[in-house]
């Protein structure tokens, strides 16, 4: 990625054997349009642009390689209608099994990406309601008293 892109604070691929390339970016937001520019520059770098079909960009709070963290994101901080874009003629490959059979065979190896930005709206950041985590020893505790009923 450019290195010249301020706040970025992770980078984790999701490569799940039937997920398929999944790539969560998480960063410190600086200014509006920023996490936007992140998931756009994503999409033209070497290290997520080759077969990665979904971008998502989470805030600092979120750790991009704890799914439920990312999947929280994505419920509380994101308007599907406000923040997916698709990003189309994204590099691809013939190993990717979206691809159909006359694209393969023209040499069509191109596929779309979504770019989904699961952060805090920018303008509204500092009114925003606070993230409260559990400390680990807090889950277990809670485990302890009442894992018979989760």
């Amino acid at each position: 990625m450019d290195n010249h892109l301020p706040g970025i604070r992770g980078v984790y691929l999701l490569n799940e054997p039937l997920a398929g390339h999944i790539g969560v970016i998480s960063i410190k937001q600086m200014y509006g349009g920023h996490a936007k520019q992140v998931a756009l520059a994503s999409a033209g770098s070497n290290y997520l642009a080759y077969l990665c079909n979904w971008i998502i960009i989470v805030d600092d709070d979120i750790d991009p390689s704890n799914i439920s963290e990312v999947l929280w994101a994505l419920a509380t901080r994101g308007d599907p209608i406000e923040n997916i874009d698709f990003v189309r003629g994204c590099w691809g490959s013939m190993l990717d099994p979206n691809l159909s059979t006359e694209k393969k065979k023209e040499g069509l190896l191109t596929h779309s990406t979504a770019i989904v930005t699961a952060c805090k709206p920018y303008h509204r950041i500092d009114e925003w309601p606070k993230t409260y985590k559990l400390t680990p020893e807090q889950v277990a505790a809670v485990k302890k008293k009442w894992g018979k009923l989760f």
